[in-house]
């Protein structure tokens, strides 16, 4: 599409996102504009349809609106269907809960004709969520990596991404939360969840820290009874050798 061609060209070449950064933000354009035209334009002979990419270089965010003139939707909704234990394979609806797993915040205006979704680069520091982590320390181990802050608002994507580590066959997995500024009770409660259904497919969890606050915070919860902390990838990978 010509539209994403010349917003690709603009990301690296006005504003530096590239790579993975840049990938993200074409991704939640596209689910964004998808469903605008099939589901906003639906029935209607003229389809009208509006984007919009604000720019914040300072803090390293992308704002991506679309708007469409259709009857509006309920997000709110749309995420829980799609969230519905009891529609495990589905295939459609998958596209806004992805939207709002790589996004910093995802919203729509109170008619629903207008989402919003917000991005920020990996660099940055108002980035929270996976990064690409380090090598794994050994073939037995499978690393998580996340960057920012665990709140209320995406521990369920934090327990989520450990979760897929161990659904993955690996028995050992190592949380490394070296770039981690806060976890909330919540993402410590998925790290005390994460690390019993590790228990239960025969492996261990260990988390890496080396934020000292972080670090008191998890040992006041109790998580030391629960998983191994650690300082490095390769002190979390040791204290797992003898399973």
């Amino acid at each position: 599409n010509l539209y994403r061609e010349r917003v690709a060209s603009r990301l690296t070449a006005e504003f530096g996102w590239d790579g993975t950064d840049k990938l993200r933000v074409l991704m939640v354009l596209d689910e964004l504009a998808g469903n605008a035209f099939e589901h906003g334009c639906r029935g209607r002979g003229e389809a009208n349809v509006q984007f919009r990419l604000a720019v914040n270089q300072d803090r390293g965010r992308i704002t991506v609106e679309v708007r469409d003139e259709g009857a509006g939707f309920d997000l709110a909704k749309v995420l829980a269907q799609a969230a519905d234990p009891a529609k495990p394979g589905r295939t459609r609806g998958r596209g806004l809960p992805m939207v709002k797993r790589i996004s910093q915040s995802l919203a729509t205006d109170s008619k629903g004709r207008l989402i919003r979704a917000e991005l920020a680069k990996t660099h940055s520091v108002d980035y929270a969520g996976v990064v690409a982590p380090p090598a794994d320390p050994s073939p037995r181990v499978r690393t998580v990596a996340w960057k920012g802050q665990i709140d209320n608002f995406n521990h369920e994507d934090f327990e989520e991404s450990i979760r897929r580590a161990l659904d993955g066959g690996i028995p050992h997995v190592v949380c490394d939360l070296r770039h981690v500024t806060y976890i909330c009770s919540s993402g410590m409660g998925s790290l005390f969840a994460m690390a019993e259904v590790a228990s239960q497919k025969n492996g261990r969890m260990a988390v890496v820290v080396t934020n000292r606050e972080l670090r008191e915070a998890l040992e006041l919860f109790g998580l030391r009874h629960a998983v191994t902390i650690a300082g490095t990838p390769e002190e979390a990978a040791r204290s797992m050798s003898a399973t």
